[in-house]
């Protein structure tokens, strides 16, 4: 997950995408919902409603509002990967099934 919502905010930032699919990627409350019934920890439940809220930041605030708000995300989720045992990272082969 920490890897995603950096990548998403990296494309964000670089306006690849727009903040409307970053909500249908992952920014979304169905994810957020999604995540809790699974029992993925609450840390990536925070991050993924922070990152609901880019949209307005942006259109409601300021785009360097905005801009902060994306570094903040970035920066979280890398001290959770920095901060993460690598033995403890989920790290199996997720898209295996999915091939």
């Amino acid at each position: 997950m920490a890897i995603f919502i950096t990548g998403i905010c990296d494309v964000l930032q670089k306006e690849a995408i727009t903040t409307d699919e970053a909500e249908a990627l992952l920014f979304s409350p169905s994810t957020m919902d999604g995540l809790e019934r699974i029992g993925v920890s609450s840390i990536f439940v925070d991050l993924i409603h922070e990152g609901t809220e880019l949209d307005d930041i942006r259109q409601i605030v300021s785009e360097e509002a905005y801009l902060r708000e994306l570094a903040t995300l970035r920066t979280k989720a890398h001290h959770f990967l920095s901060s993460t045992d690598p033995s403890n990272a989920q790290l199996d082969k997720w898209l295996e099934p999915l091939l």
